[in-house]
């Protein structure tokens, strides 16, 4: 078995296993391999009228003309309206 630290580096140094054959992991690796900082770079699209009215509109098409209380459609709208004024 192959250990990773998602990145594809493998982890055998830092792996030892316990009687039951349960992963124990040496504190300063696995804090290494699991503590990293996800970096986003893209920013936030506000969302647009125009967006949240395709998005109403394909909900309202599969649903037979409603949009349910509570549905992503719904709340892109309202997000939208907010966003607008």
């Amino acid at each position: 078995m192959e250990v990773t630290d998602g990145k594809n580096a493998p982890l055998n140094s830092c792996i030892s296993l316990d009687q039951n054959g349960m992963i124990i992991p040496e504190v300063s690796n696995y804090r290494r391999a699991t503590m990293t900082s996800k970096k986003t770079t893209k920013t936030a699209t506000p969302m647009t009228v125009e967006a949240a009215q395709r998005i109403q509109s394909a909900t309202a098409t599969a649903n037979g003309g409603k949009v349910p209380k509570g549905s992503f459609a719904a709340r892109a709208m309202s997000k939208a309206a907010k966003s607008k004024s």
